[in-house]
């Protein structure tokens, strides 16, 4: 399985912001209100054979192999950003 060798392999030291291939800008500073959106709150799948999966503490270390493996198998996704280090990479 794709993540037993991702965590058996040791971890690398993670790359610079402006490296990461799905994350190409740097972010800082609080959401900018542009960005509050009032939205409607979900308590399961509404699409039959869909799968809500919640990761805390991310974007790390492995968020870009996840991301090409998501690409990989057309699998679509939605993240969303909350608290306070909603702009921090590590």
């Amino acid at each position: 399985m794709w993540w037993q060798t991702a965590v058996a392999a040791p971890l690398p030291h993670p790359p610079q912001p402006d490296t990461y291939k799905h994350f190409p800008y740097a972010v800082s500073g609080p959401v900018p209100p542009s960005l509050y959106h009032a939205g409607q709150v979900l308590n399961s799948c509404t699409q039959p054979k869909s799968y809500a999966i919640s990761f805390d503490d991310g974007p790390g270390q492995l968020t870009d192999e996840l991301l090409d493996y998501l690409d990989e198998q057309h699998l679509k996704v939605t993240f969303f950003m909350n608290g306070d280090n909603w702009s921090c990479i590590y």
